[in-house]
């Protein structure tokens, strides 16, 4: 019988802990957005290139991610974020100091190492310490409306640090990793099962890495008209996809565990995951490319509609948590990609419309967004044990980066070295059919039954 706990045993300091712990990327990412436009012109790249800045963060927390969860599980999920938030600090630094803009790549690709230590530790710590409640979608859903809070006002605070150069959206990193570790020492360590826990095999990181640049590469060989380079990408991607698995069935080894979606919510979550985040990094990046090269849009103006999308997540996070634990996780799932796929619909619309008509899509894709969070993450996460955590959960933050990754790629091919109004049409009809996709994968996932 699952017993369940009073409100009071949610520990506030707990939720705000773990949430300071998990803003750290997503705030990141969308103050960089605002600041792409700026950096851009300063290095004098394309928007191929450009993305480059995006996808090489993306492959670095893809790739480790599952190996972030494993050592969680072995070690701690609590020491592993501490170890996590000091390497941000030192990556903070360098990216804020690079001379160059392959400086600025190398020491984002650090970063993306250092973010997927901290990420899926702490959602891991969650599952970890709230394992007995049925209210693990209310839990997941407050965490997540935080998280949504602190990420919301990436936008308007990169837009305010613009004014006085993009190297501070990178150093303000820094107090909030050092606050984040101060809290954790305050925090109970927790279970660890030992080095018997690891698993990793050298030749599937391999493969997985090489799946992941293959992707990127992909993208950036059509945006410079090289398709030569995009047909070798895409055979070495089809051959590491079959490399993984073969070395997966042979060996019972991998970064990702394959067997974990042979659980049926688990799958269709990770999938529908991947799709919203797919979503979620094409709006962030190719929003303020369009509205400041295309539309002449001021950044702080940008920065505000993006701050808009963060707020309608923010508000219907907590809801999709609640409506999950009462009326099963199917319902906001559903409910939620349908209020995506409607916004994404009105963004199309509205793209030569005045600026205030952006407010329409945005609120609507944001609320969408937001009622499918939570309801996804218990899903999957409770389909398995909680000693297996950190390894579900880092498996399934994965879903998330291959749809940012796959997004930033189809950027790349799309708009090209300068794109055009019509490129960017395209674009965005491309997120029509993906948020589609995402409505159909929601009804296999199983309404909640209460044991």
């Amino acid at each position: 019988m699952i017993r369940q706990l009073p409100i009071s045993f949610v520990d506030p300091r707990v939720q705000i802990t773990i949430a300071l712990v998990a803003l750290v990327t997503p705030l990141n990412s969308t103050m960089l957005a605002a600041a792409l436009p700026t950096i851009r012109t300063q290095f004098d790249i394309g928007v191929g290139e450009l993305t480059l800045l995006i996808s090489i963060y993306l492959v670095a927390v893809a790739v480790m991610q599952p190996i972030a969860g494993q050592l969680g599980d072995a070690f701690g999920t609590r020491r592993i974020m501490i170890f996590g938030l000091l390497a941000i600090v030192i990556c903070s630094i360098l990216a804020a100091s690079a001379w160059s803009f392959s400086a600025l790549i190398s020491a984002r690709a650090l970063m993306g190492v250092a973010s997927a230590l901290a990420m899926p530790n702490a959602i891991a710590y969650l599952r970890k310490h709230f394992s007995e409640t049925d209210r693990l979608g209310s839990i997941l859903g407050i965490n997540g409306a935080v998280l949504s809070a602190f990420a919301a006002i990436g936008p308007v605070i990169g837009g305010v640090l613009l004014l006085a150069g993009w190297e501070y959206i990178f150093l303000v990193n820094i107090p909030i990793s050092l606050i984040a570790i101060f809290l954790l020492f305050q925090l109970k360590p927790d279970f660890v099962s030992g080095r018997k826990a690891l698993s990793f095999d050298m030749t599937s990181i391999f493969f997985l890495l090489l799946i992941f640049i293959s992707l990127v590469v992909v993208g950036i060989a059509i945006s410079n008209s090289r398709g030569i380079f995009a047909i070798v990408a895409l055979l070495v991607f089809g051959v590491s996809i079959v490399g993984y698995w073969a070395v997966f069935k042979r060996r019972g080894l991998g970064v990702v565990n394959l067997n974990l979606f042979t659980k049926t919510n688990y799958l269709f979550a990770s999938i529908g995951q991947g799709l919203t985040n797919f979503i979620l990094y094409s709006l962030l990046f190719a929003i303020p490319l369009f509205l400041i090269d295309m539309r002449d849009i001021n950044h702080q103006v940008v920065s505000f509609l993006l701050f808009i999308i963060f707020v309608g997540s923010l508000v219907t996070t907590p809801i999709g948590g609640v409506l999950a634990d009462r009326l099963g996780w199917r319902y906001p799932i559903v409910l939620g990609s349908i209020i995506l796929l409607i916004g994404s619909v009105a963004l199309t619309i509205v793209l030569q419309a005045p600026i205030i008509l952006f407010l329409i899509p945005f609120v609507l894709i944001g609320t969408g967004i937001g009622l499918t969070g939570a309801a996804r993450s218990v899903a999957a996460l409770q389909d398995w044990p909680s000693t297996m955590a950190g390894s579900a959960a880092g498996t399934y933050s994965l879903s998330r980066y291959i749809g940012s990754i796959i997004s930033t790629a189809i950027m790349a091919a799309v708009l090209g070295v300068s794109p055009t109004g019509r490129s960017f049409l395209i674009f965005f009809s491309i997120l029509i059919v993906a948020a589609l996709v995402n409505c159909f994968v929601g009804f296999p996932i199983r309404k909640l039954q209460h044991e």
